[in-house]
């Protein structure tokens, strides 16, 4: 499906997230539309983030990963997955972008540097 993506208006509208069980989609929502589906959780998500500049988002679910998709080509690649040793409760991006943080199950924070 061919998504045409407003990244200038959707950094500023907080995501939504909803997790299908049959395909394990992320379908991520700004004004009750879908504007994309990104594949990548195996288990339901607890949060996402955007990065201050809209061009990353930052997904966590209870499989244990935090997965940094790139935005900027209006379809959304997965860039990387941040593994943890327990399920995660929140993500975040910092206010300048070169960290997110995470809190997981087992009353952990992490950082980790965004590159």
């Amino acid at each position: 499906m061919q998504v045409d993506l407003d990244i200038e208006a959707q950094k500023h509208t907080p995501p939504i997230a909803c997790w299908d069980h049959t395909s394990r989609k992320i379908i991520f929502e700004g004004t009750g539309e879908v504007i994309v589906s990104l594949i990548g959780h195996l288990a339901p998500l607890t949060s996402v983030d955007w990065s201050a500049d809209g061009s990353k988002l930052l997904s966590a679910a209870k499989d244990d990963t935090a997965l940094m998709w790139d935005m900027s080509n209006k379809k959304g690649t997965l860039l990387g997955s941040l593994p943890h040793p327990s399920p995660i409760s929140s993500a975040t991006f910092c206010t300048d972008g070169s960290e997110v943080a995470t809190a997981t199950e087992d009353n952990m924070i992490r950082v980790f540097e965004v590159e």
